[in-house]
């Protein structure tokens, strides 16, 4: 905006809108302050979100190597109790041999 000497508008009047203009417009600008709270901010909840992903996924990891874990003893102690039931069945059966072999003897003689 041109000033002219013969507008009719004194001088301080548009000195003192300019004045009100620019406080306005200044004021309804945020400090550098402000500025950089917000991005510390913004990065802080970035961070934040991130970090709980990580803890969440780390988390899901611990769980699923505790799961693995108990399911490995538990197949490992099913195939310790099948080898014993194996060793019981074939001490059986050699039981029921050495009595088949006894009644051989005792119907032959």
């Amino acid at each position: 905006m041109s000033y002219k000497k013969n507008s009719g508008i004194p001088r301080s009047v548009v000195l003192l809108a300019v004045f009100i203009v620019g406080g306005l417009l200044l004021s309804g600008c945020s400090s550098i302050e402000e500025r950089k709270a917000r991005v510390e901010g913004t990065v802080n909840d970035i961070t934040a979100t991130a970090s709980g992903t990580y803890h969440s996924a780390a988390r899901e990891v611990e769980k699923a190597i505790i799961i693995g874990t108990f399911l490995y003893e538990t197949v490992q102690s099913t195939v310790q109790e099948f080898d014993e039931r194996i060793d019981k069945v074939q001490q059986g059966v050699e039981k029921i041999q050495e009595g088949k072999g006894l009644i051989r003897e005792g119907v032959g003689n």
